[in-house]
């Protein structure tokens, strides 16, 4: 066989070989789009659209309460309460609701409006279904305790059930390495607001 003709069969081979590689990556690649597919749906269609809704309310929500939030971080104490107050009036979601009104409490308190605050978390908490004595509400009704002390210029009172809201809020997150954020904050605010808190207690 000459030099030609081994060329010829060698380009062939190559040929075969391009053709061989090309259709088994063209199938390769149909088969891992296929295998995206089910792994980032995983649901039948009428289920992927509730739950693709569903995660982009939670998206939208997160973005509406970090706006108010952010005003409260920045000390726009009146403006957030307005923000929240609003939010509550317009928003049609019950969930979103509810995480609006810890917000509009957070707000209250940090004005020292702690009535208003007391006022907002006590509706809320009829709305629960877990016993009053449960551990998980223990946070919860300690905040709301010391809320109505603080309101009636007890600061001492005050003091000491917004210590106990801290240590139950640690005692129902015992993974968390970090003292829980907001209620030693509240507790740092009570402590600051001491002449406020007792001045209330004249118009009692």
């Amino acid at each position: 066989m000459n030099k030609k003709n081994i060329l010829a069969v060698l380009i062939v081979v190559i040929m075969f070989i391009v053709s061989f590689i090309a259709i088994r990556f063209k199938n390769t690649q149909k088969e891992t789009t296929k295998q995206n597919k089910v792994i980032s749906v995983g649901l039948e269609p009428s289920k992927q659209e509730y739950f693709s809704k569903k995660l982009s309310n939670s998206f939208r929500d997160v973005r509406l309460l970090d706006v108010g939030a952010k005003l409260i971080d920045q000390g726009k104490v009146e403006e957030a309460i307005k923000y929240f107050k609003n939010l509550i009036a317009k928003d049609k979601s019950f969930g979103m609701k509810g995480l609006a009104r810890n917000y509009l409490a957070d707000a209250y308190e940090k004005n020292g409006e702690y009535t208003k605050a007391y006022q907002v978390l006590y509706e809320k908490s009829k709305q629960f279904k877990v016993p009053v004595t449960s551990e998980v509400r223990a946070p919860y009704e300690e905040r709301l305790k010391y809320l109505k002390y603080a309101s009636e210029g007890e600061y001492e009172l005050a003091i000491e059930h917004a210590q106990m809201a801290l240590e139950a809020s640690k005692k129902d997150n015992p993974n968390l390495k970090t003292i829980p954020k907001g209620y030693q904050q509240r507790l740092n605010d009570l402590k600051a607001s001491k002449a406020y808190i007792e001045s209330l207690k004249n118009n009692h």
